[in-house]
């Protein structure tokens, strides 16, 4: 008997195509229950419960299960968003026109990729004052040196080997 009311909850919980299901959306000061079919979408859950904050250019996220759902296309039933689940809502501060393209710009400026030959450059003029100048570097200076170097020829070989 228990078996059979189990499975009845639980089909209940799924919700099928033509019933609508009870869905949580938990923001940060309050709650609404709202009632969906599985087959809405997240654009659609977002443009009918929250055009006030659309029109006031805020980015609304949703958050199911520990992670943001990007995907506007999907519906509750491909998220497995069941029945008297809980959905947690960030809506974001308006975004001033300039800042997307700020962002780009700092995609563009990324240097991270001169550090290998920086470094290597560093390394060069180690070497050529350890050559210039012998009376300053000791024995575990001069090994400590040539390990460095041997471990970025290493780093250099996985790199071009990882790029092509």
């Amino acid at each position: 008997p228990s078996s059979t009311a189990e499975a009845s909850e639980e089909q209940q919980a799924r919700g099928s195509e033509g019933s609508s299901i009870s869905v949580r959306l938990v923001l940060p000061q309050s709650s609404l229950t709202v009632s969906v079919l599985p087959s809405s979408t997240l654009a659609g859950l977002r443009s009918t419960h929250f055009q006030q904050h659309l029109a006031e250019n805020r980015q609304v996220r949703f958050i199911y299960r520990g992670r943001i759902l990007s995907n506007d296309t999907q519906t509750l039933q491909e998220l497995e968003i069941t029945n008297n689940s809980a959905l947690h809502v960030h809506i974001g501060t308006p975004r001033p026109q300039g800042a997307a393209e700020n962002h780009q710009e700092q995609d563009v400026l990324d240097i991270s990729g001169l550090f290998v030959p920086l470094f290597g450059t560093i390394l060069a003029a180690t070497w050529v004052a350890m050559f210039c100048f012998p009376h300053i570097f000791s024995l575990m200076t001069k090994l400590f040196l040539f390990a460095l170097s041997l471990g970025y020829v290493v780093l250099s070989y996985v790199t071009v080997v990882a790029r092509q």
